[in-house]
């Protein structure tokens, strides 16, 4: 691949972002969704263009998150976007992705990014596992019945459906932040960012309030009759009436709406998933969908800094932008 010239992805590429998303998809990149996330976005936007005689061939990159825990902030490049043109995509035993991969952990590793990570599709999963040394762990996903969950709410507490987080939502993220593990950012900016601002998708917001400010929320997106939680976070004890006063309303908010079933995913190894399906019923399975995270230094181990595959709390919130 030594006619493909890799370089830093600038603002002006994305003129030829699109046609190559053109040539590679054959559907159009729309404008309004990119900016979303690489311009409107509070992480900053990392990646790479392959260019072959002046022609922008291939872009591999993503963002930088904040990845918190236990009270540390730790940054980690999330690989959103990936597209190659058709005519260079394979060349001999040498796929033109390889050198994009290294030369945008290169920029991450000059910025200060310790790690990276993602959520390919089985396809992209092998390819990873094949020429790029990924390492997978898949999602447990969770479902129940709606109504089985709809029941009276607890006193003391109320629930705010909306489809933003206000100022008071900062103590519960910080609550949040400061769990054992690690989970990707949940500030109020963040959120409003993710689940507001999106052009292309509705979500619904559901906060439990106690005496004390924001205990637990949800956010929700409907397909059909099935609900699917893509952000669940109750960081209270596990008797804390909090988490099943919030299913409840989830529940009875959505039923009367034609929602027969609710749906989340979370990692195998959070305190959620065992509270989900000891005390609510829910059946578990193994979700489709791999992710990994990675030093961004090879010889670095990922035990070093404690961020693996496993201590990262994912949602499917992290992962439904690709």
């Amino acid at each position: 691949m030594s006619d493909v010239v890799v370089r830093p992805y600038r603002p002006a590429d994305f003129g030829a972002l699109q046609r190559l998303f053109r040539r590679a998809f054959e559907s159009e990149l729309p404008e309004e969704l990119w900016r979303w996330k690489y311009e409107q976005s509070p992480f900053r936007h990392l990646g790479v263009v392959g260019e072959k005689d002046g022609v922008v061939v291939a872009y591999y990159g993503g963002w930088v998150w904040r990845v918190r825990g236990a009270g540390r902030v730790l940054e980690a490049l999330a690989l959103n976007d990936t597209m190659t043109d058709p005519a260079v995509r394979m060349a001999g035993r040498h796929p033109i992705l390889v050198p994009l991969h290294e030369a945008v952990l290169s920029l991450a590793r000059e910025q200060g990014v310790g790690w990276y990570g993602g959520f390919p599709n089985s396809r992209a999963a092998r390819f990873g596992s094949r020429f790029l040394g990924y390492r997978y762990e898949r999602l447990l996903r969770l479902q129940a019945s709606a109504e089985s969950l709809v029941a009276p709410l607890s006193a003391g507490l109320t629930v705010t459906i909306g489809q933003t987080f206000d100022e008071g939502h900062d103590r519960l993220a910080g609550r949040i932040h400061a769990l054992p593990g690690f989970r990707t950012e949940r500030s109020r900016d963040v959120l409003n960012w993710r689940f507001h601002a999106r052009p292309d998708r509705y979500y619904r917001v559901y906060e439990v309030e106690g005496r004390d400010g924001p205990e637990a929320y949800a956010v929700v997106s409907t397909v059909g009759p099935l609900a699917l939680l893509v952000d669940l976070q109750a960081p209270g004890e596990s008797r804390s009436p909090a988490l099943a006063t919030l299913l409840s309303a989830v529940a009875a908010d959505l039923v009367p709406r034609g929602i027969s079933l609710l749906q989340t995913a979370v990692s195998k190894s959070s305190p959620l998933a065992s509270r989900l399906t000891d005390g609510f019923g829910f059946a578990a399975d193994e979700d489709e969908n791999p992710f990994g995270i990675l030093p961004t230094n090879p010889g670095t181990s990922p035990e070093t800094e404690g961020v693996t595959s496993v201590t990262l709390d994912v949602r499917w919130g992290d992962m439904d932008v690709y």
